[in-house]
């Protein structure tokens, strides 16, 4: 099953259409061989587009994606530091169990 379908109802973007030869992709303007490419995809969020509500949106993009590396990152700093290994209780083990 498709999760696109789900996710157009939830939030009200679904379109039924009698020729579906007829759907457009992407957003007007942003149709430049520069806007296709994985920079201008990455870069859009962040480019005013001329209105207010395009500019507040790109920097709630940007609070967003960098709100997301910080979690990303205290998740790894949380979990390298909760299965951090003890190596001196080991060593002592190893000591132990193979003396010299």
């Amino acid at each position: 099953m498709a999760t696109s379908p789900a996710w157009d109802r939830l939030f009200g973007t679904f379109r039924l259409r009698d020729d579906p030869r007829t759907i457009r992709f992407g957003l007007e303007g942003l149709d430049r061989d520069a806007d296709q490419s994985l920079a201008g995809l990455i870069r859009t969020p962040f480019t005013a587009a001329g209105s207010a509500a395009d500019i507040r949106l790109g920097r709630y993009a940007l609070f967003v994606v960098v709100g997301a590396i910080l979690a990303a990152v205290m998740r790894f700093l949380i979990i390298r530091k909760a299965f951090a290994t003890d190596w001196s209780m080991i060593k002592d083990q190893i000591s132990k169990e193979f003396p010299q």
